[in-house]
């Protein structure tokens, strides 16, 4: 005789379509579990479960709810003594659903403490909930049809020690997120540097895929990486080349992407190669005394505004290449 299959907590969720009352009546939320089939403290419960099996449709919701502080009486198990607040709960099951890059978007660097404390330091902040809101629901919003299911195992979403299998689901939704990136590249950024991103753009349009060979870039967009050139010319500093700095004016810059040749052009197609390749990073501008400075892997980008203009002062490569 065969044994009669188990049945897990998880399977006798409430399926009225109401998520909203189900995020009200969420108890637990899964990090720890000993068994995922029986449930218990650290397996989230069935509220949370049908949230989450809900997929797409409960995805309104949770973000409607990203902005709610009210706070739940369930523990953040990190030590702090901390609860979760009505929108944090929302972010877990939404993030269980849809892989959103939510810490980028926002800028959250990770905390050495505990695995939520950069968390809970930012959302402590005025107007920072109001800001993940508006951050996650832009973002839901412009990756639209790009979404796709993507399997996934139940130890991705909680540490489970036993009945980690069957999970209560099996996929989840991501993103392609190099061939969505335009759509919501704008998310990463304040708008106001939205000009020199155009720059940056138009220089990762022209860069070769893979590995960095100039001979397999395209053609540059001349009047749109131009017209994000200082107009009295820009240097460019290279640690390991002799000399180490170079100026060039705009009118050899402009010849130099014609041709796709010179040092000038090399940089350029170089930083346009590692700003794609840095996939979804925030892009950190910091006003100086006289420039706007990016940061970006190995260059440090020196940007002059000029009103709605954003134009490229220099370009510094520091990196120590071995010989």
């Amino acid at each position: 005789m065969v044994p009669a299959a188990r049945k897990c907590f998880w399977e006798e969720t409430d399926e009225s379509g109401d998520y909203r009352a189900l995020l009200l009546q969420v108890r637990d939320v899964p990090y720890i579990c000993a068994d995922l089939c029986r449930g218990g403290s650290g397996c989230g419960d069935r509220a949370f479960w049908a949230l989450v099996r809900a997929g797409w449709d409960a995805v309104p919701t949770l973000v409607e709810a990203l902005d709610d502080a009210t706070r739940t009486g369930v523990g953040i198990p990190n030590g702090t003594g901390e609860d979760y607040a009505r929108a944090d709960i929302a972010l877990e099951a939404l993030v269980a659903i849809v892989d959103i890059p939510y810490a980028e978007l926002l800028a959250i660097e990770p905390s050495k403490e505990c695995g939520s404390c950069s968390w809970i330091h930012f959302v402590r902040s005025p107007g920072a909930r109001t800001l993940v809101k508006a951050k996650v629901s832009s973002w839901i919003d412009a990756v639209g049809d790009s979404r796709k299911r993507k399997p996934i195992s139940a130890r991705a979403i909680v540490d489970c020690v036993e009945g980690c299998e069957p999970a209560p689901i099996s996929s989840y939704y991501t993103v392609a997120r190099e061939a969505a990136r335009k759509d919501y590249r704008g998310l990463f950024y304040d708008a106001r540097y939205a000009p020199c991103v155009r720059t940056l753009d138009a220089l990762a349009d022209a860069a070769p895929q893979g590995m960095f060979l100039p001979s397999r870039a395209k053609a540059v967009d001349v009047a749109t990486v131009t017209s994000g050139l200082n107009s009295d010319g820009v240097e460019f500093i290279d640690v390991n080349r002799a000399p180490t700095a170079e100026r060039f004016t705009t009118d050899q810059l402009r010849r130099q992407l014609r041709m796709r040749s010179g040092r000038g052009y090399a940089a350029l197609l170089h930083l346009g190669f590692t700003y794609e390749r840095s996939r979804l990073e925030p892009l950190r501008f910091e006003e100086r005394a006289h420039v706007t400075q990016l940061r970006l892997d190995n260059y440090t980008v020196d940007w002059r505004m000029e009103g709605e203009r954003c134009r490229i002062e220099s370009l510094t490569y520091d990196r120590v290449e071995a010989e």
